[in-house]
């Protein structure tokens, strides 16, 4: 997905996910709407910020998109990084 001007895009979806943020935080945990507004917009954002990633660049983004379900995509980093200490 090559839209010029991407960067502003993904830019305008981050501060309006930390501006639902705020008010979410301020407005006490009983406000599900703005909550259900918040993780609408924080879903579009993920995609934005992902969809332009392709080719070789997959497996590091799917890797590290696994620390939303466990540590996997940090242990396969860290991992990687201990092997290259190991071989030197």
């Amino acid at each position: 997905m090559a839209v010029k001007g991407h960067q502003y895009i993904n830019y305008a979806l981050l501060a309006i996910t930390i501006a639902t943020l705020v008010v979410v935080i301020m407005s006490g945990a009983n406000n599900n709407i703005m909550v259900s507004i918040l993780l609408v917009i924080s879903l579009i954002y993920g995609w934005s910020f992902v969809a332009p990633i392709g080719g070789a660049d997959m497996p590091v983004v799917i890797s590290l998109l696994n620390l939303l379900i466990s540590f996997t995509g940090l242990t396969a980093a860290a991992a990687g990084f201990d092997r290259e200490a190991t071989n030197s």
